[in-house]
């Protein structure tokens, strides 16, 4: 049995993330976000296992240029991705402020439902929480 040279292991790794960016794409676009939640923290995993590779300089001076290449082409991607996730983000933030905005305005109108007794009337807002 041979042992993987350590730029072996930086294509094999590299090969890895390619895969886990595809799926992230997929993820995304079918908002799977908790199934993307752990592809990420897989390839985060990779990415940690990578830097520790290139911080050797007889690795990241041994690499082919394909590898660099490839590597930019992820870091691109993610890029894209994330600029995605933030505009969801924002989109989901002001929907949320939107609906906090709403249930504020219901709680200034829940006394107006109350009769005169204090007591809630059918129907009320008083008996929906």
């Amino acid at each position: 049995m041979t042992m993987e040279r350590p730029i072996q292991t930086v294509e094999r790794l590299i090969e890895a993330l390619e895969i886990l960016a595809g799926q992230e794409a997929i993820q995304l676009a079918g908002e799977s976000w908790t199934e993307l939640a752990v592809t990420q923290e897989r390839a985060a995993a990779i990415v940690e296992r990578l830097s520790a590779l290139m911080s050797n300089n007889k690795v990241r001076f041994g690499l082919p240029p394909d590898i660099f290449t490839r590597a930019h082409a992820i870091t691109r991607a993610q890029g894209i991705k994330i600029a995605m996730l933030n505009e969801w983000m924002q989109e989901t933030d002001a929907e949320l402020k939107a609906l906090s905005s709403s249930q504020q305005r219901l709680r200034t109108l829940k006394p107006a439902y109350r009769n005169r007794f204090g007591e809630s009337t059918p129907g009320s807002f008083h008996a929906q929480g």
